[in-house]
C-alpha cells in the first residue's frame, strides 16, 4: 500500500471509531457535566497535553452529538466517558497528521506491514505545539506580586469555607482581580484595542465586560475547587446569569453569552433545550475567549469581520510591535513605507525596526507582520500556507522588497530613511571612517512559526515568542539576535517524541506523539540598563576605533 492509501484507511478506521463510541451517549447537560469533570479532572492532575487534546477532539464529538437523533440506550459508564476522552485526544492527533501530510506528503510518512506506522518528519510540526505549550508555561511562571498571597496561602483562606462568602475577603478578591487582569492582558496582545466595534448586535467593549465577568468567576472557582476537592463545573440557567449582570438588556446578555458558548471550544457549552450553560472552570480560564470570538465571527459573518474587525486586527499587531522596540532609546520605527512610487507592484513596508548601533552603524529590520486570528487544528494552521494563505503572500512580499534592495535606488531608499530617522546623530563624529547597514528580513505572525513550510531566507517567528526576546533583550540587538538563531534548536530540545499504540478492532496503530520534557525561557539581559551601550559609545570616539576600519584593514591584507 502507498502512503495514500494508508491515509485513506486511517481516516476510515477513526471515523468509524468515532461514530462507534458517540453512538453510546445523548447530547444533554449530564453527558456534558461528566465529561467536563473528567476533563478538569486531567487539568487538576496537570495532564495538561492530554486535557487540551482531549477537549480539541471533545469539541467534534459534541457537534456530532448535537445532530444524531437521540434514541434509548443503557446509561453510559464512567468507563465509556474515559475511553471516549482518550479516542478524543488521540483522533485529535491522527486528523491532524491526515491534514498535514495533504499540505505536504513528505511531513508524514505511513507505512503498514501488518501494523500501521505513522512518523512525523517535519520537525515544525511538533515544535509549533511545543511552541504554544512554552508560550503557555512562561505565562503561568510569570513573577506574582510579592504583595500578593501564594497560592498556597490562597488555598489555605478556601478550604473548608462558603464558596459565596469567602470572595469577600479582599486578598482573596484582589488575588483573583490580578490573575484575571493577567491573562486578559495577555489574550488582547495583537487584538484590536476599539471598543467601539461592532459585532451586530454588541460591540467589543460590551463583549470584554461579560467575558471579564466569566474569566473572573472561572479563575476564583477553579481555585476554590482546587483548595475544596471539588469538581471545576458551574451550571448556570440563562436567567441566573441575566439577573447577575445587570449593566445591560437581556436581550445583549443573551447574545453575547450563546456567542461565547458557541465560540469557546468546548469550554462554555450552551444546552440550548434547557435554556442552559454549563462552564468548564479549568478549561475555560486557560483559552483565549478573545481570539475564539473573533474567529467565530469570522466564520459566520465574513462580510461583517472584513469591514469592521479585519484592518484593525492588522494595524493592532504592527502597533503593538512598533511600541515592542520602541521601549528602549537606541530603536527607532517606521510604518505602513509605501514603495509603490518605484514600482507598482511592490507592497509596502509593515514595520522598519532599526537600532543605532556604535561602533557599527544601524542594524535594520524590514517586517512583513501578519495578525492571523490564532489556530487550534492542523487546517486552520494549514491556511497560512495554501495559494492565497497569509504567510504564502508574506513570503511573497517580502522577496519583492528584497529584490528591490538589492538595487540601487532601493537601498539608498532604505538608507536615506534610516539617516533621517537618526538625524539627532552626528553620523560624521561618531562614524568618520564609513559605517555598516546590516538588513534581515522577518515575518512576524501572531502564533504560526511556519509549520511544515520550506526554510526561507527570512525568519518567521510568532509575535509573543519575539516580544519574550526583545523584552529581556534590555535593547540589545545581539542578545536579540543570539536568540533567534537558536529558537528552532531551543524549542526542538523542549521535547521528546515516543510511538503510542492504539487497536482498532484488530487493527494495531503506532503513531509518533511529543512529550514535554523541558521548558524554553530567556532571562534578562543587561545593556541599556547598565550603561554598556554608552559606554561602546565612548569607547569607540575614544579609541578611533570602528567596525569599518577592521573591514578596512582586512581588505588591504
Amino acid at each position: 500500500m502507498n502512503d495514500e492509501e494508508i491515509r485513506k484507511e486511517i481516516d476510515d478506521i477513526i471515523e468509524e471509531e468515532l461514530n462507534l463510541l458517540v453512538d453510546k451517549f445523548d447530547y444533554n447537560i449530564s453527558t456534558i457535566q461528566m465529561f467536563v469533570i473528567i476533563i478538569e479532572y486531567f487539568f487538576s492532575t496537570n495532564e495538561l497535553l492530554f486535557a487540551t487534546n482531549a477537549l480539541a477532539g471533545l469539541d467534534i464529538i459534541f457537534e456530532r452529538l448535537k445532530t444524531r437523533k437521540p434514541k434509548p440506550k443503557k446509561k453510559a459508564s464512567i468507563n465509556d466517558f474515559v475511553a471516549m476522552l482518550d479516542f478524543a485526544q488521540e483522533y485529535y492527533v491522527l486528523r491532524d497528521y491526515i491534514y498535514y501530510s495533504f499540505a505536504n506528503k513528505e511531513s508524514i510518512s505511513w507505512k503498514k506491514k501488518g501494523k500501521i506506522s505513522i512518523k512525523v518528519n517535519d520537525n515544525s510540526i511538533f515544535s509549533q505545539h511545543m511552541q504554544e505549550w512554552n508560550l503557555f508555561f512562561i505565562n503561568s511562571l510569570k513573577k506574582r506580586d510579592v504583595t500578593l498571597l501564594s497560592v498556597e496561602e490562597l488555598f489555605s483562606l478556601l478550604k473548608g469555607q462558603d464558596e459565596e462568602e469567602l470572595y469577600k475577603n479582599q486578598e482573596v478578591k484582589i488575588f483573583i482581580e490580578n490573575e484575571t487582569k493577567n491573562k486578559l492582558d495577555s489574550y488582547k496582545f495583537g487584538m484590536p484595542k476599539d471598543n467601539n466595534i461592532s459585532f451586530g448586535k454588541y460591540t467589543l467593549g460590551e463583549f470584554l465586560d461579560i467575558y471579564e465577568c466569566l474569566l473572573v468567576s472561572a479563575v476564583y472557582r477553579r481555585y476554590y475547587s482546587f483548595a475544596n476537592d471539588l469538581p471545576s463545573v458551574v451550571i448556570t440557567t440563562r436567567d441566573e446569569y441575566i439577573q447577575n449582570i445587570n449593566e445591560y438588556d437581556e436581550e445583549k446578555v443573551s447574545a453575547i453569552l450563546i456567542d461565547i458558548a458557541r465560540a469557546s471550544k468546548g469550554t462554555f457549552y450552551y444546552i440550548e433545550e434547557d435554556d442552559t450553560f454549563v462552564l468548564s472552570m479549568s478549561a475555560f480560564s486557560l483559552r483565549n475567549g478573545i481570539n475564539d470570538l473573533l474567529r467565530y465571527h469570522a466564520r459566520i459573518n465574513g462580510n461583517l469581520f472584513l469591514t469592521n474587525i479585519s484592518g484593525p486586527l492588522g494595524d493592532e499587531l504592527v502597533k503593538e510591535m512598533e511600541n515592542l522596540f520602541l521601549q528602549y532609546e537606541n530603536f527607532k520605527c517606521k510604518t505602513d513605507m509605501k514603495l509603490n512610487k518605484f514600482d507598482e507592484s511592490l507592497p509596502d513596508i509593515d514595520l522598519l525596526i532599526v537600532s543605532y548601533e556604535p561602533s557599527l552603524g544601524f542594524h535594520i529590520y524590514i517586517c512583513e507582520i501578519k495578525n492571523a486570528l490564532q489556530a487550534d487544528w492542523a487546517k486552520e494552521y494549514l491556511k497560512g500556507i495554501d495559494r492565497n494563505g497569509y504567510l504564502t503572500k508574506a513570503t511573497s512580499q517580502i522577496e519583492k522588497i528584497r529584490n528591490f534592495l538589492d538595487t540601487e535606488e532601493g537601498i539608498r531608499y532604505i538608507i536615506d530613511n534610516v539617516l533621517e530617522m537618526f538625524s539627532d546623530l552626528d553620523i560624521k563624529h561618531l562614524f568618520p571612517d564609513g559605517l555598516f547597514f546590516p538588513i534581515e528580513f522577518m515575518i512576524i505572525t501572531s502564533q504560526n512559526l511556519g509549520v511544515v513550510m520550506e526554510e526561507k531566507e527570512s525568519i518567521i517567528i510568532a509575535a509573543p515568542v519575539l516580544k519574550q526576546f526583545v523584552d529581556n533583550s534590555d535593547g540589545d540587538v545581539v542578545y536579540i539576535e543570539k536568540c533567534m538563531q537558536e529558537y528552532k534548536t531551543s524549542i526542538k530540545n523542549c521535547y521528546v517524541t515516543k510511538m503510542k499504540t492504539r487497536y482498532f478492532k484488530d487493527q494495531r496503530v503506532d503513531f509518533e506523539v511529543p512529550s514535554i520534557n523541558s521548558i524554553f525561557t530567556t532571562y534578562p539581559n543587561k545593556y541599556i540598563s547598565n550603561g554598556i551601550y554608552k559606554k561602546i559609545e565612548k569607547e569607540s570616539l575614544e579609541s578611533g576605533y570602528c567596525y569599518s576600519n577592521e573591514v578596512k584593514t582586512k581588505m588591504e591584507n
